[in-house]
């Protein structure tokens, strides 16, 4: 499942969507760069499948082990093999607001840049042969974005929620997003049509009525 991300009510939203219609959520964390206990990653990621916040070469090289973090959503994806799972990737990795909207000089008007993490593929070449497609969704908050505090308060009146199910591109199981660059082009690209789609999308469901 693949999904915007715009506050800690997202959480919520797509377990109740979701509930009793397919397996479980399990969530990716992103690893913070800061992580100094041995057992904090461990813990965290026997639950939900842990990958790493530095993506870029600067932050690599800021943070050396950072590489051997990437690695994390390997092990975790071979202890679900045997679990009937859905694994969730807020693809943004971090909840969109105008800051980090205008910091990040995002090429789309609602979203944040999708920086195809290693997460994503890292399992689909490991499910490969198991995985059965991807879930698209798509949350606008009509309203303004709400705030657990507003959900625990019933202060949030409207959610809307898109969903539609896409096939797994064949292209992508398999392939090494970490060791080749030409596959990680490929899927870089993938996922900014992907996202200029559910930007144009969110204009949309914010125009409706219904």
């Amino acid at each position: 499942m693949l999904s915007n991300h715009q506050s800690w009510v997202d959480i919520p939203t797509l377990q109740k969507t979701f509930n009793r219609r397919i397996p479980f959520l399990k969530f990716f964390l992103q690893a913070a760069t800061d992580l100094g206990a041995r057992d904090r990653p461990r813990l965290v990621g026997a639950r939900f499948p842990l990958h790493s916040a530095a993506n870029t070469k600067q932050q690599l090289e800021q943070h050396p082990d950072g590489a051997a973090r990437t690695r994390r959503p390997r092990a975790s994806c071979e202890r679900f093999r045997t679990l009937p799972v859905s694994v969730m990737n807020f693809v943004e990795g971090t909840r969109f607001t105008p800051a980090k909207h205008a910091k990040q000089e995002s090429p789309y008007a609602n979203l944040l840049p999708a920086p195809a993490p290693a997460a994503s593929p890292s399992c689909w070449r490991r499910w490969g042969d198991m995985l059965q497609s991807i879930i698209d969704v798509t949350i606008v908050y009509p309203n303004g974005q709400p705030t657990l505090i507003d959900l625990l308060a019933n202060r949030i009146t409207e959610i809307r929620v898109h969903v539609r199910q896409l096939p797994i591109p064949s292209e992508f199981v398999g392939g090494d997003y970490e060791g080749d660059a030409e596959f990680r082009g490929r899927f870089q690209n993938w996922m900014s049509w992907l996202w200029a789609e559910k930007d144009a999308l969110i204009d949309r469901m914010r125009r409706s009525h219904s």
